[in-house]
């Protein structure tokens, strides 16, 4: 089986705040480098736990994702394809949502 992730997308995520930030990974192979307590984990293997199964990398409470200073408004997607169909998934917090898409 073949996947690939094109791209993810958050909004009031750990470090992330009340502005929609896009990562393309549709490019293939990426790397993202940036300073210590910029947010990296908090893309990689937090944001992809999250959206794909509803919980986080880490052991922390779930409701510990949101942006503490914001508070609310927890908004991770992504979109990827297995073999030729192409999928979307949208997950939400506060409030809470789970959308699928082929």
């Amino acid at each position: 089986m073949y996947l690939k992730f094109l791209s993810l997308r958050v909004k009031n995520f750990l470090s992330y705040g009340n502005n929609l930030t896009e990562f393309d990974f549709d490019g293939g192979l990426s790397l993202i480098s940036a300073k210590n307590g910029s947010g990296k984990s908090s893309i990689g293997p937090e944001a992809l736990s999250y959206v794909l199964f509803g919980k986080p990398y880490r052991d922390i409470k779930v409701s510990e994702l949101i942006n503490r200073k914001n508070k609310k408004g927890l908004y991770t997607e992504i979109e990827f394809m297995v073999e030729s169909d192409k999928y979307k998934i949208v997950r939400t917090m506060s409030p809470t949502k789970l959308e699928m898409y082929k």
